[in-house]
């Protein structure tokens, strides 16, 4: 048997690395994919149980190169998220549900957009995409978060500016002020009503 002539063995080397760069970019955007959906689904405080395992070895296959092992596991999480996370989400969205009407109770007004938007999750159109379905509630819950703080914020103002009517100023003005700062900080962590009483002094 003769040699292979140089031309020849040139070109099957540059196709087999040319095959092997396209299986690369497929496996690296399936894993790129990956961890966007479960970045997701953090941001949300879900969390299915083999989710964390199973990216462990999936990044364990990324970093020995076993391209083909990438994508299988990526495949296979894909449809295990596809499987478990429409009840931890339904779930999800009641809760946001009973925070919008926490919110609307407090005083905060919460914009028709998101209301709707929020109606709208519970009944997802079939063919929507989970993943473009657990964003929309993601930024429903950024705008409810925005809400709130501007609505803290603004109850503060207030608060400062009835202070400056009333006739403080200088150093008493500035403790006013510090007070006020600290009598916000409950909202941060989701303590609405306290933050509320704590500013308006009920």
């Amino acid at each position: 048997m003769g040699a292979v002539p140089s031309s020849r063995l040139t070109r099957i080397l540059q196709e087999k690395a040319e095959a092997l760069k396209k299986k690369r970019q497929s496996a690296e955007a399936a894993q790129k994919e990956i961890e966007e959906r479960v970045a997701l689904l953090e941001q949300l405080g879900i969390s299915p149980p083999e989710s964390t395992e199973r990216l462990r070895q999936l990044r364990e296959l990324a970093r020995r190169s076993d391209w083909d092992g990438v994508e299988i596991q990526a495949k296979a999480l894909l449809d295990y998220l596809a499987r478990t996370v429409p009840q931890s989400f339904e779930e999800r969205r009641k809760r946001t549900v009973a925070n919008v009407e926490r919110l609307t109770a407090a005083g905060v007004p919460v914009a028709a957009a998101l209301r709707t938007d929020l109606d709208a999750l519970a009944q997802p159109a079939a063919d929507a995409p989970w993943a473009t379905t657990i964003q929309r509630l993601v930024a429903i819950e950024e705008g409810l978060r925005k809400a709130e703080g501007e609505y803290v914020q603004l109850l503060g103002i207030h608060a400062v500016e009835v202070a400056r009517w009333a006739g403080l100023t200088g150093e008493r003005l500035q403790a006013f002020e510090r007070q006020v700062e600290t009598a916000a900080l409950p909202a941060r962590e989701g303590r609405l009503a306290e933050a509320i009483e704590a500013i308006t002094f009920r």
